[in-house]
């Protein structure tokens, strides 16, 4: 102890090289590290490599609360890059997606182009908002607008949370990576690759497949389609009891009008229903529906389809109780030609093949 009463302490030692302590790391800390090291940049070469393999399975940013409108938004953003000039546009909801057959239609016409935006459960407010979007995108307006409906398309106000800035960057297919990063919901992407993987295997054969063709159309399998319970019945009592609502008209009205100064051809077109699902309509729905769509298409220089007569169709014909299968998808677009074909103006078109 120092006279001043203080502590003495031992003299600081240096460690020899290669010790706990000292300066110089020991053989198996640079083993580790090295290991350490390889480790990342394995794993920095691996995840882009596997995110390239797997990239058919990556969902598509997530713009709004629909998979359906995502899938289809990225679609539509790289179908302009290959054609940036469509001849037809069809919107809709999976009246369009599902019962309308693209390619069939395309074929009839030579060198006619045919691009789908339709995906589930659009609005018609929803339709029109897309169609502006993408009629910005393209270089010269299509010639013809088609929207195949249901009932269903006029009843009920869809909300899809849809970012409609977000979606025009996706259609010009603009920072992507930006887009993700913006959007970033690692559980949501997780399970739309759980079942983008899931859809390879079952293809058109289930209700929730987004397997395009070629013209953004999705039909179900004719042969061997997994029809479920719930599905099939869903049009029993009080699922179906909806009513048309003013905007949904108003919507229709003011696609036609836009189509007309245009210079587009502007269609509605009315889907089948499957056998006995009809009487489960609102008694409202039924007798007054279509003749109010038809004057506002009429109205502003469109055409209004139904194919009225029903007896055509069979159970076997439908998945549901109002989508089609694909055989039935392609008499039903075959059948909407051939009645365009010689369509009048300014007058509902009721054809009986």
């Amino acid at each position: 102890m120092h006279q001043d009463g203080s502590e003495l302490k031992p003299p600081l030692r240096a460690e020899p090289p290669g010790s706990p302590g000292g300066d110089v790391p020991s053989a198996n800390d640079r083993r580790l590290a090295l290991a350490l090291a390889a480790t990342v940049g394995a794993a920095l070469v691996a995840l882009p490599a596997l995110i390239w393999h797997e990239r058919a399975f990556l969902g598509a940013p997530r713009i709004s609360a629909s998979v359906a409108f995502n899938e289809k938004a990225r679609w539509i953003g790289e179908a302009l890059k290959r054609n940036p000039s469509p001849d037809v546009l069809v919107v809709g909801s999976s009246m369009a997606l599902n019962n309308f057959d693209g390619v069939s239609y395309g074929e009839i016409t030579p060198r006619r182009s045919v691009m789908n935006l339709g995906s589930w459960g659009m609005g018609l407010e929803e339709d029109e908002k897309l169609l502006h979007l993408v009629a910005a995108e393209i270089e010269h307006p299509p010639s013809e607008v088609i929207v195949p409906v249901w009932f269903g398309d006029f009843g009920s106000e869809s909300d899809k949370e849809i970012d409609w800035a977000a979606c025009r960057h996706v259609l010009e297919c603009d920072e992507t990576a930006l887009m993700y990063a913006l959007n970033l919901d690692p559980e949501y992407y997780l399970d739309v690759y759980r079942k983008k993987r899931e859809n390879a295997k079952t293809g058109n054969r289930t209700y929730t497949s987004l397997l395009f063709d070629r013209s953004g159309s999705t039909l179900f399998s004719t042969d061997d389609f997994q029809i479920t319970v719930a599905r099939w019945n869903g049009h029993g009592p009080g699922m179906l009891a909806t009513r048309p609502t003013r905007g949904s008209i108003e919507a229709v009205t003011r696609l036609a009008r836009w189509c007309a100064e245009k210079g587009i051809r502007f269609c509605v077109v009315v889907c089948p229903l499957r056998p006995g699902a009809e009487v489960f309509l609102e008694k409202e729905m039924r007798p007054g529906l279509w003749p109010s769509v038809q004057r506002a298409v009429a109205a502003n220089g469109g055409v209004f389809v139904q194919l009225q007569d029903g007896s055509q169709w069979t159970r076997a014909d439908f998945v549901d109780f109002d989508h089609l299968r694909a055989a039935a998808a392609k008499r039903f677009t075959l059948q909407i030609a051939a009645a365009l074909a010689g369509a009048p103006a300014q007058k509902p078109l009721f054809y009986r093949p």
